[in-house]
C-alpha cells in the first residue's frame, strides 16, 4: 500500500479541434511523503495502485493465500471533455484466493470508469485508501486498518487487514524504479 510519486500537477490541452498528448506528474525521488494522506488517489499520475496480500489459517487448520488489488489508470482521453460519461479515470480490480491444499486459485476481477458513482479513487486526503468498483472495495479504517470486501462470483471476501509493523518504505525513501 505505498504507491511512490510526486506532486507535480498535470495537464492536457487541445489545440483548435486537436488534442495534445496529456502530461502526466513525474515520478521523482526526494519526494516528502506523508502518510495517511499519500494512501490516497493522485489523478494526475498516470497510474497507481493498492493492494493487499496475505496468508490466512482457516479453522480446520488449513491455509489460504489472498489478494486483493486496486489500479487506477488516466489514459489521457476526452480530458477537455464536459461529458460525465468522458473516461478521464478507469479503475481495475483483480482478487484471488490460492489454495494449495486444493491446488486451485480462484480469481474475479472489476473494471469501470471512475465517476457516476460506479467507481470511485478518493483523492489524497487525510482519510486514506478508499477506492470501490461497484460493491468491491478497499477502505483504510481511522485505526489504520484496512477492510476488504469482495463478492466475487465463486468466493466473497470481508476481510480486515491489521498492520503489524510501522510503514516500511520501498528504495530510497519512498522511491522505487519500476
Amino acid at each position: 500500500l505505498l504507491p511512490g510519486f510526486s506532486q507535480s500537477q498535470s495537464t492536457a490541452t487541445a489545440v483548435g479541434n486537436k488534442a495534445v498528448a496529456p502530461v502526466y506528474a513525474k515520478v521523482v525521488p526526494g519526494q516528502l511523503l506523508q502518510f495517511p494522506r499519500d494512501h490516497g488517489s493522485h489523478p494526475d499520475f498516470r497510474t497507481e495502485w493498492w493492494y493487499v496480500t496475505g496468508w490466512l489459517s482457516l479453522p480446520d487448520g488449513s491455509e489460504l493465500g489472498v489478494q486483493v488489488t486496486f489500479f487506477r489508470n488516466r489514459p489521457g482521453v476526452a480530458e477537455q471533455s464536459r461529458s460525465r460519461f468522458a473516461s478521464r479515470q478507469l479503475l481495475f480490480a483483480h482478487a484471488a484466493l490460492a489454495l494449495p491444499g486444493r491446488g486451485r486459485l480462484m480469481h474475479d476481477q472489476r473494471a469501470a470508469r471512475a465517476g457516476l458513482g460506479l467507481a470511485e479513487s478518493v483523492l489524497a486526503s487525510a482519510a486514506g485508501t478508499a477506492v470501490h468498483i461497484d460493491d468491491w472495495s478497499l477502505q483504510q479504517q481511522p485505526d489504520g486498518s484496512y477492510r476488504a470486501s469482495i463478492p466475487a462470483r465463486e468466493f466473497a471476501l470481508q476481510l480486515k487487514f491489521m498492520p503489524t509493523q510501522p510503514l516500511l518504505l520501498q528504495g530510497e525513501s519512498g522511491f522505487s524504479r519500476k
